[in-house]
């Protein structure tokens, strides 16, 4: 990842990728929806309304008129992953729904932001809500954590592919790709951590300076299992939309310093002031970015040496 020369993608070509994107690739049998219906409402987002039929889905969004899109889905014990794209708009939305609380989270992904270097960097916004049903709307929710922070694990996924991912902070990760073979090679990416339950959390990473992949994992830290969705543009510009699982091994952690009663359930924009100005609102999709490839690009090694030449301390 660190070593591949990603093309800079036009808007015109993602959107033509999006517009004509099939079913996302699958490994095994997803749970069986069709016929069933969901109402999602947030809390300070769009009410979606599902209706699965046997390989497509119909999503109207805010009241709107139905549109008929691919899907994948996968299960992990109560929790239930969806993963949708609108083709038109090229916007997406994964939900997470504990079907035992009826509590959900939902991301809204998109590309071609302006706020971002790159047409294929994805940008991510979260809202938190519930199914509605008959009874009484829950006034619980899933919510930010930092209950995640500083566990190192391997995750071992379908394929055989084996990275290391270390949750350094409540706001980024580390990874490194075991399987690759130019691994061993740390890159960083912004990341989302949110509570389910004590076992149960949802993960996120922003492949933002490099493919710009949007990956979300529901995670059980009991058993260890996985399962998640990629959407993003691999290395040879071929849409990369997935549902995916993995087995985890625990590899270690590292010390934690918050205060027993701190479960960092809220974002702190001060930790990020170039995501947040003083005194504003943060924007739809804002959040602090380490672009570490960016500020410090490659270099020839004629350059490296000629550099070395005439030695000087960082600016």
């Amino acid at each position: 990842m660190f070593r591949t020369a990603y093309t800079k993608l036009t808007p015109a070509f993602i959107k033509k990728k999006l517009a004509g994107a099939p079913a996302p690739e699958q490994a095994g049998n997803g749970p069986r929806l069709a016929g069933t219906s969901l109402s999602i409402v947030t809390d300070k987002g769009p009410k979606l309304d599902y209706r699965f039929k046997k390989d497509k889905l119909l999503l109207a969004v805010d009241g709107g008129a139905p549109v008929e899109t691919s899907y994948g889905a996968s299960e992990l014990r109560t929790l239930l992953l969806v993963s949708c794209l609108l083709p038109e708009t090229g916007t997406s939305y994964h939900l997470v729904l504990d079907r035992k609380t009826s509590l959900a989270t939902v991301f809204e992904v998109w590309f071609c932001d302006p706020a971002c270097p790159e047409a294929r960097e994805s940008r991510r916004e979260v809202y938190f809500g519930y199914a509605a049903g008959k009874g009484a709307a829950p006034t619980a929710r899933h919510g930010f954590t930092n209950r995640f922070e500083n566990k190192g694990i391997v995750w071992t996924d379908e394929r055989g592919e084996k990275l290391l991912i270390v949750s350094n902070s409540c706001y980024y990760s580390t990874m490194v790709q075991l399987t690759a073979p130019d691994g061993g090679i740390t890159v960083a990416f912004p990341s989302d951590y949110i509570k389910i339950s004590d076992e149960q959390f949802i993960f996120t990473r922003t492949e933002a300076e490099f493919s710009g992949t949007f990956v979300l994992a529901v995670i059980d830290l009991f058993r260890m299992e996985e399962v998640g969705t990629r959407l993003g543009f691999d290395e040879k510009d071929a849409l990369d939309w997935r549902i995916f699982s993995a087995k985890g091994e625990m590899a270690g952690q590292l010390a934690t310093f918050s205060r027993f009663t701190d479960y960092g359930g809220k974002t702190n924009p001060e930790v990020f002031p170039q995501a947040v100005k003083e005194g504003e609102e943060p924007k739809k999709g804002d959040r602090g970015i380490y672009r570490v490839h960016g500020q410090y690009p490659d270099i020839t090694e004629e350059e490296a040496r000629n550099a070395g030449k005439k030695p000087h301390a960082f600016p």
